[in-house]
């Protein structure tokens, strides 16, 4: 179910909150990968140990940890396999 977070309404969008978090938008491949718990190499060059990645604009899928590197393990996945993209 996707909520609504326009300048009209009482939510805020997902990508205004923890805004020390790096951001980062899935391909199609990785959002697979996420979706069932495997690790994933996103491009993030910074020293932050955690990072958003959303599906498209605003749907956030998961907080990830830092492994090695650029290489990403989901920490906590928001965002089920069998949960609909609209």
């Amino acid at each position: 179910m996707r909520i609504s977070c326009g300048p009209d309404s009482p939510f805020i969008h997902p990508r205004r909150f923890l805004t020390q978090m790096p951001i980062h938008t899935l391909t199609a491949e990785q959002f697979g990968r996420v979706l069932h718990g495997q690790d994933v190499n996103l491009p993030d060059y910074s020293d932050a140990p955690l990072v958003k990645v959303f599906h498209g604009q605003d749907i956030l899928v998961a907080i990830m940890r830092r492994v090695a590197g650029t290489l990403f393990h989901p920490e906590k996945v928001l965002y089920g396999p069998g949960d609909p993209l609209e």
